[in-house]
């Protein structure tokens, strides 16, 4: 029973510290949400995607194996592509045709390679960029390369890279994402503003009330009654018509 007495006055405790402070935690919530809404807005840079959808097929007739086990063959083998396509051989013919300011670790961290269904043959590559252009440029340089290296690699084994959708444009920014930036900065001022006022309160070394000193199994010997702004001037008035009797 005493147990849960204590829990419902921590609670208690916690309810009245948020309420305290709550029009503290709201102003520095909206300053972080708005602060990084503005870095988001005018210091990171954009970036814009292009997406292509590829199906890489093997040059192995019915007699050699079954359709089952070919396309079984194809499926264990996309790790594979993925690993070819990030590699140096492919890259660096990339950067020497593309030139500029790309570089075989810029395109690395940039380039993502997905293949959400583990039982579908194709598999999508994605590139993010400063502007839409170089992204479907650069990303259909990367197909070609990928391509002629696999052919080079494989030999007569792979006939072929199908590409089922060409690199595609858009000039929708898919970076920075502002919603997410906006909701970091208010969660990072809100934390901020939390811990700032409990670093107060627990520094506070100021005893509020009996029940403190209760608790720390001090007797209280009486209180200091602090009156406040109108009752002092009643006092003071009080006192000046006594005087003047």
């Amino acid at each position: 029973m005493e147990e849960i007495k204590n829990e419902q006055i921590d609670l208690m405790n916690v309810v009245r510290f948020l309420r305290t402070n709550l029009f503290k935690i709201i102003i520095f919530g909206l300053t972080g949400a708005v602060i990084m809404f503005g870095y988001a807005l005018f210091m990171v840079t954009p970036k814009y995607s292009s997406t292509t959808q590829l199906l890489v097929t093997r040059n192995e007739t019915i007699e050699q194996q079954s359709y089952q086990n070919e396309t079984r063959t194809n499926l264990e083998m996309i790790p594979t592509y993925k690993e070819i396509l990030v590699s140096e051989p492919v890259l660096d013919e990339v950067v020497k045709e593309v030139g500029g300011q790309v570089t075989v670790g810029r395109l690395k961290g940039n380039l993502t390679f997905n293949h959400p269904d583990e039982k579908s043959q194709t598999f999508t590559l994605s590139l993010k960029w400063d502007s839409p252009d170089e992204a479907q440029r650069i990303l259909t340089v990367i197909t070609e390369k990928f391509t002629q290296v696999l052919q080079t690699i494989y030999g007569d084994n792979v006939s072929k890279v199908v590409v089922l959708s060409k690199a595609s444009y858009s000039d929708g920014k898919t970076e920075p994402n502002l919603k997410k930036y906006v909701l970091i900065g208010a969660v990072i001022g809100v934390v901020l503003t939390i811990a700032q006022a409990l670093y107060m309160k627990l520094a506070d070394n100021t005893v509020t009330n009996a029940e403190f000193l209760e608790s720390m199994n001090l007797v209280v010997l009486g209180e200091l009654y602090t009156m406040s702004p109108k009752e002092q001037q009643n006092s003071r008035l009080e006192e000046q018509s006594s005087r003047r009797r």
